[in-house]
């Protein structure tokens, strides 16, 4: 992996992180995981502290105060990748009314056990998220 900088990042609930690379990839970093092997980092379970958070160093890296950095490489090589949805998700029908739809990954898909002759899954709207379940 070659000079990966990070464009943007975005402190989100539970400790993870929505990391957008210069490359256009988003990845989503969950903090956590340095707990057990930083005894530092657990101050990052503050969210005063942890909603710090922004880009350091021309992209090298993110920071949260003076001492607390994860560099980019760790975030890209341990994040977790994320696929924007940015195709148009509203239309009007031939009737004028307005309708809606959302293309997801077909590896997604496939990964839910989805097949041709088994399609039903169960799409349950949380507020902020939606999951999807087979």
């Amino acid at each position: 992996m070659s000079n990966i900088k990070v464009k943007l990042v975005k402190p989100l609930k539970n400790q993870i992180l929505e990391v957008e690379f210069a490359n256009k990839e988003v990845k989503l970093y969950d903090v956590k995981q340095l707990f057990d092997e930083f005894e530092d980092y657990k101050l990052l379970m503050n969210d005063d502290i942890f909603n710090l958070v922004h880009v350091d160093c021309g992209g090298s890296a993110i920071a949260f105060n003076d001492k607390l950095d994860i560099t980019e490489h760790e975030l890209y090589e341990n994040g977790v990748s994320q696929t924007k949805i940015v195709n148009k998700t509203l239309y009007k029908n031939g009737q004028g009314r307005i309708g809606s739809k959302i293309n997801i990954p077909l590896g997604w898909i496939q990964h839910l056990g989805v097949t041709e002759e088994d399609q039903e899954i169960q799409l349950t709207f949380l507020g902020d998220k939606i999951i999807i379940q087979k």
